[in-house]
């Protein structure tokens, strides 16, 4: 099982740690009120939540 950790940088952005690595970047759009999260090699979004707690949920069970 890989360790899932969420760094807080600041309010609206969250590095996303695999087994120690940075995977990616969770970051809350102002003007859409939603948190999106960005693939670090790939700059690339792929998953759009409006609950910090729901993205969070979601992105463990797509790592996992």
């Amino acid at each position: 099982m890989r360790k899932i950790e969420f760094n807080e940088i600041d309010s609206k952005e969250i590095e996303v740690l695999v087994n120690g690595k940075l995977y990616g970047v969770l970051r809350f759009d102002q003007r859409q009120k939603v948190w999106f999260f960005v693939l670090k090699d790939v700059n690339n979004v792929v998953r759009c939540f409006k609950s910090l707690e729901e993205t969070k949920e979601a992105l463990k069970d797509s790592i996992d």
